[in-house]
């Protein structure tokens, strides 16, 4: 490439102009032939010079900026770098721009609007001539020369040099390597229950009492569940709602090596775990079904993270008559566990606080995380009938999830679908949970609906423009073998409109398993959140302390002493001391005895 091409030139002195040397033209190398650049004749120095840089081309790079997102969008990403100090003459050719940062697109950006094209050296327009972008890096969640090691497990994301954790560490961890764990398990020595336990002598209360040692049934550590069953169940009663974040279930072993010839791994497969505000599991959501395993693979300790909020946590497997599991499966189901842990954030105590442990804002200004979309105002695009309208999905029913049941939201087919719901105010949202139209027929491959919400999305926006908002959500990993009829999503952000859309666009290959074309037949979506964050800066979420309640948290309103005869972080329970009072003061007051 000729660099000098038709750039700017200066001679000491013109009988024929300094531009005349790089105009391209070289046929006539005569002085007359117009061609050439001539300077007068001197005595003294004579000087020819080309401007490399002051060009136009070098004016259309000023005030450039990167992003780097998850989205198309360069606002829902993060600034990268933004030019400010570059003039013509020393702007490079190439740039170098470090930018230690997760994301998908990275994103060039420039604009002349407003009185940018009027600033020295920059262009009238805004252009782009890019000749290469190389984007270097690590794949998400590894690090280092060949970016073979991998980042802290905690960790959201790390240094590319390093591993140290850039981003956040997971619900309660916290280090420079996401090391430290600040929770308790709140499932410890908490009542609980067991269908068809083995023995008498083998109690469901053996797996929260803290002990894991000893994995042999003999240990008197351990439970087990008859044989022959179909359907198993344990649960434990966490005695209030509670912000689940974490679950670790301990597998019996019998201390036996833990492999394939170790016939509890089999027994251990595809159970679930749903968490529940009754002892139904049906009633709750379903945060962990275990689907990736086999016999080779399964280990003993499964840990897995559950974000949800509840009272119940129940742990089921089941290998029911007619249906066709692996071939991996134990034949009955079974539960052989040791100790099952819930992990969360503890309630503040009197006297006792503890900042590394802070619960989400919402989970912590109300006794429960409230239903924001309960019966708010939706809209469908193409509702098949005003039976079916979007209001359906926010009516609080889902006991029959039948087209026919006046208890979902129908969508007519179509290449796009939008459904969202109006929150009336912008609300610090924490989670959603999306209950599909199955039309009570057993969920699997078989059922049709698996089809239509693969590659769903779900956006959170001040507006019912979805591109407006934030991408919350985009399906990209489920198959019709793997979708739940229901879905739980983490969703951490401001907004007053919650967007669910999908499409089935012409002209686009979609994957295996897809429908071909898009439905929005939703039979329930509830939004929890509360309390805009923080709580304590806003005065929306200034209320009085519970009613029995002497001294509470003016950030949170959980009690930090309640007045004698109550207990509970809402001073809520009452408690029995009147045999107290009785014996104290039983000359004066003997009839508070009942």
């Amino acid at each position: 490439m000729n660099l000098a091409c038709e750039k700017h030139t200066w001679q000491t002195s013109e009988k024929y102009p300094s531009s005349k040397a790089v105009d391209g033209l070289c046929g006539n190398l005569s002085e007359s032939g117009g061609q050439c650049a001539v300077s007068l004749e001197s005595n003294a120095d004579v000087t020819w010079l080309v401007d490399l840089a002051n060009s136009d081309l070098a004016g259309t790079f000023l005030g450039f900026s990167v992003y780097v997102s998850n989205t198309t969008v360069k606002e829902d990403g993060y600034l990268c770098y933004h030019d400010t100090t570059y003039t013509p003459s020393t702007i490079p050719s190439s740039l170098t721009i470090e930018c230690t940062m997760p994301g998908r697109y990275v994103i060039y950006f420039n604009t002349r609007e407003g009185n940018l094209s009027t600033k020295p050296g920059y262009s009238t327009k805004a252009q782009i001539n890019l000749c290469e972008v190389e984007v270097y890096g690590c794949p998400l969640g590894f690090y280092g020369v060949h970016c073979s090691k991998t980042c802290p497990v905690n960790c959201h994301h790390c240094s590319i040099v390093s591993g140290e954790c850039l981003g956040d560490c997971r619900l309660g961890f916290s280090g420079q390597f996401c090391d430290n764990y600040e929770r308790i398990n709140m499932a410890l020595h908490r009542p609980t229950f067991q269908l068809h336990t083995l023995f008498d002598g083998q109690p469901s209360s053996r797996l929260v009492d803290g002990k894991k040692s000893d994995l042999n049934i003999l240990s008197s550590q351990c439970t087990s569940t008859q044989d022959g069953q179909s359907f198993v169940m344990w649960r434990v009663d966490l005695e209030n709602y509670r912000r689940i974040e974490r679950i670790v279930i301990y597998s019996r072993t019998d201390n036996k090596k833990w492999d394939v010839n170790n016939g509890f791994t089999r027994r251990l497969l595809g159970f679930s775990v749903a968490v529940s505000n009754t002892t139904d599991y049906n009633h709750g959501v379903i945060c962990y079904h275990e689907r990736k395993y086999n016999k080779y693979t399964i280990p003993s300790t499964v840990d897995f993270f559950c974000s949800a909020v509840g009272r119940y946590v129940i742990f089921y497997n089941e290998r029911r008559p007619g249906i066709s599991y692996p071939e991996d499966y134990s034949q009955y189901a079974f539960v052989d566990l040791c100790e099952i842990e819930v992990y969360g954030c503890p309630i503040p105590q009197y006297g006792f606080e503890q900042p590394a442990c802070t619960l989400p804002c919402a989970a912590l200004c109300k006794y429960d995380m409230e239903n924001l979309s309960y019966r708010k105002q939706t809209w469908l695009s193409s509702p098949f009938s005003p039976f079916m309208a979007g209001g359906k999905a926010v009516d609080g029913r889902y006991t029959s999830r039948h087209y026919s049941s006046g208890q979902c939201a129908i969508s007519k087919p179509s290449t796009q679908i939008t459904w969202w719901v109006n929150l009336e105010k912008i609300h610090r949202i924490e989670l959603v949970v999306i209950y599909f139209r199955t039309d009570n027929v057993q969920w699997g491959i078989n059922n049709g609906y698996t089809a239509v919400f693969l590659g769903f999305s779900l956006y959170i926006s001040n507006s019912t423009n979805r591109l407006d908002g934030i991408l919350c959500h985009h399906d990209t990993n489920y198959t019709r073998e793997t979708i739940p009829d229901h879905v739980t999503i983490d969703c951490p952000y401001h907004g007053q409109y919650v967007i669910f859309y999908n499409e089935r666009l012409p002209g686009v290959t979609y994957p295996s398993g897809y429908s071909n074309l898009a439905y929005g037949d939703l039979c329930e979506v509830e939004v929890y959140g509360g309390c805009p964050s923080p709580v304590g800066k806003n005065p929306q979420c200034s209320r009085p302390c519970p009613w029995n309640c002497e001294q509470c948290y003016r950030d949170t309103g959980l009690c930090a002493k309640c007045w004698p005869g109550f207990r509970g972080h809402a001073c809520e329970l009452r408690k029995l001391i009147w045999h107290i009072i009785y014996t104290t003061f039983k000359i004066s007051y003997s009839f508070w005895a009942f």
